[in-house]
C-alpha cells in the first residue's frame, strides 16, 4: 500500500479564508467532507470539498504513473 497525502496547507482556520478554500477541514490523512444532517451525500457535498477530493484524486494518479514508470525503468535496466 502507498499512501498519496492531500500536499494542501489547512484550508478555513484563517481569517483570510473561506468555506470555498480547498482542505476547509484541516485534514492531512486524506480528504474530508462534511454534509449537512438532514440532506443526502449527493446533495450535501460542498464545491470545496469535491475540489478536495479531485486535488487528491489528481495526486493519486500522479503518483501511480510515476510508480508505473520507475518499474518500466528498472525492467528495461
Amino acid at each position: 500500500m502507498n499512501w498519496v497525502n492531500l500536499g494542501l496547507h489547512a484550508g478555513h482556520n484563517t481569517s483570510t479564508s473561506s468555506e470555498d478554500t480547498l482542505n476547509r477541514h484541516g485534514f492531512f490523512i486524506g480528504a474530508a467532507a462534511q454534509s449537512d444532517a438532514d440532506v443526502g451525500a449527493e446533495e450535501g457535498a460542498t464545491p470545496a470539498d469535491l475540489k478536495t477530493s479531485a486535488h487528491l484524486g489528481a495526486r493519486v494518479a500522479l503518483a501511480a504513473r510515476q510508480m508505473a514508470a520507475g518499474r518500466a525503468a528498472l525492467a528495461a535496466a
